[in-house]
């Protein structure tokens, strides 16, 4: 299931892609990020369990 790009001002809000991982990674490794997330964010965030993630659900955003 995807979502629909969403449009907001100059951000849209979209499907992850496979290209994404590394940006994600990057703030996911974010000390202050991690602190203010511990309780369900992994720390450190590896950029190869993350491709693995947008793999396995197809690019699709985490649902709760």
């Amino acid at each position: 299931m995807s979502i629909k790009n969403i449009a907001i001002g100059k951000y849209t809000i979209r499907d992850w892609r496979k290209d994404d991982a590394a940006s994600i990674a990057q703030y996911a490794n974010n000390k202050k990020i991690w602190i203010n997330l511990r309780d369900a964010f992994p720390h450190p965030y590896l950029y190869a369990k993350l491709n693995k993630i947008i793999l396995k659900r197809g690019g699709l955003m985490p649902s709760k």
